[in-house]
């Protein structure tokens, strides 16, 4: 199905019990590729569906721009929609996904507005492989992060043996104890066993004391060392809280480590060979929508796998709304 600067809400309904779309936008490169075929392995796990789209850059264009506007005759003469339509339909192949093409040089505006319009669960988006630059402030990837309403997966594009491949066999779940915890895990928990992974490695870092003296956060730690097994048995609580089958065939492993937080997620990422990593944000960040946290933004940026940022499906929109019932996979318990 093609949608041409349309109202998706009339051109592509979405069913009010089914599960969220999947959105991913494309600029026809190596990444966005490996974006989409991800998004396709998570979309056939949990039987959402996929939209895909690209943004054509309007000539000429000026200050007084309006997204989303049709395209003039002049432009359809050119061909840029047809050339669009058939670089799409070419990405999709036989998989089913809905086409959409629209007219902005804002990207990542369109995305989040497109987002917005059909109700989508998840933005999968490509990224350039480790610490990639393009995730830099103002890069589309980094702007879709920033400002998209729903949860965003980054896929860094590897060379050789691409993710897509196969399912992510180890899932890393970062745990601060906040009050988003319980739902992230959840959410990590029922997530990876749609996915088809083996298990799912709980970590809690243990940071540096705020004290000038490194010594005096040393000789904390080590005068109560019940705090690591304090941590280690909070781990493990919140994944037994949770319903009897939450947890199901997978093996969950818990992890203290101490260490800046970003910087430990990404080397423990790393030792254990996960490769997906989930974040979630901070129930007290009401800006979160609008700022991503430091080190959700430090992992996102920097992770050797790709980074799910659960926003949405696990705390209520910033805003006091609830957070919409559908989701694009099974309801959280």
């Amino acid at each position: 199905m093609f949608q041409i600067d349309a109202d998706p809400t009339s051109d592509a309904p979405v069913p009010p019990d089914g599960p969220a779309p999947i959105l991913v936008p494309t600029d026809f490169s190596a990444a966005a590729a490996e974006a989409y075929a991800y998004a396709r392995r998570v979309a056939d796990s949990v039987g959402a569906p996929v939209h895909l789209m690209h943004a054509v850059s309007w000539p000429h264009a000026g200050p007084f721009e309006v997204p989303g506007e049709a395209p003039t005759a002049a432009q359809e003469a050119a061909g840029e929609v047809a050339l669009a339509r058939a670089a799409l339909a070419e990405v999709a192949g036989d998989e089913g996904a809905t086409l959409v093409v629209r007219h902005s040089n804002v990207p990542a505006v369109e995305v989040r507005d497109y987002a917005r319009k059909v109700g989508a669960g998840l933005v999968v988006v490509g990224t350039h492989g480790r610490r990639a630059r393009g995730l830099a402030l103002g890069s589309v990837a980094g702007e879709v992060v920033q400002t998209a309403p729903c949860d965003v997966l980054l896929v860094p594009l590897r060379a050789g043996d691409p993710f897509s491949l196969r399912p992510p066999r180890r899932v890393l779940v970062p745990v601060d104890f906040s009050p988003t915890s319980r739902p992230l895990v959840a959410f990590a928990l029922g997530l990876a066993r749609d996915l088809g992974a083996r298990g799912v490695d709980l970590v809690h870092v243990l940071e540096p004391l705020p004290f000038p003296v490194r010594w005096i956060d040393e000789a904390l730690v080590d005068a109560v060392p019940e705090i690591r097994e304090r941590a280690v048995a909070a781990l493990r609580d919140l994944a037994d809280d949770l319903d009897a089958g939450a947890t199901g065939d997978l093996d969950v492993a818990h992890y203290v480590e101490r260490g800046k937080a970003t910087q430990t997620i990404l080397r423990v990422a790393e030792a254990l060979g996960d490769d997906l990593v989930v974040v979630g944000p901070h129930a007290e960040r009401t800006v979160f929508d609008r700022l991503l946290g430091s080190v959700a933004e430090g992992v996102a940026r920097r992770a050797p796998c790709p980074v799910l940022i659960a926003r949405r499906s696990v705390m209520p929109d910033p805003s006091g709304d609830e957070v919409d019932a559908r989701s694009y996979r099974p309801a959280v318990h």
